[in-house]
C-alpha cells in the first residue's frame, strides 16, 4: 500500500515515513533511504525527525544518533509554537 502510494505521489513524504517504520527492523537500509529522503524534502518537520530518532533507538544504534534526531525536532516544536 505506502509503495503504490510513493510510486503514485514520489514527492509525497508521508507515505515514505510511514514505510521506513514498517522497514526498521527487516531492512534497515531502505527505512534509513526513505527517511532521509522525507527529511530532505521537510527538513523543518520535527515529526520526521522524530521518526528518525525512534527508528535510531528501536535498532539499538548509537544514543548519541537517537538523541540529535530528538533535540532536532524538539526545537523545531518548540520554535514552531513561538511563531
Amino acid at each position: 500500500m505506502w509503495r503504490d502510494a510513493i510510486r503514485l505521489d514520489p514527492p509525497a513524504a508521508k507515505p515514505k515515513v510511514q514505510l521506513a517504520r514498517f522497514l526498521t527492523k527487516t531492512n534497515p537500509n531502505e527505512a534509513d533511504k526513505l527517511i532521509d529522503e522525507a527529511i530532505a524534502a521537510n527538513p523543518r518537520s520535527a515529526e520526521f525527525l522524530q521518526v528518525k530518532g525512534d527508528m535510531a533507538q528501536l535498532r539499538g544504534i548509537r544514543l548519541e544518533r537517537c538523541v540529535s534526531s530528538t533535540r532536532r525536532s524538539r526545537s523545531i516544536r518548540k520554535t514552531f509554537w513561538l511563531i
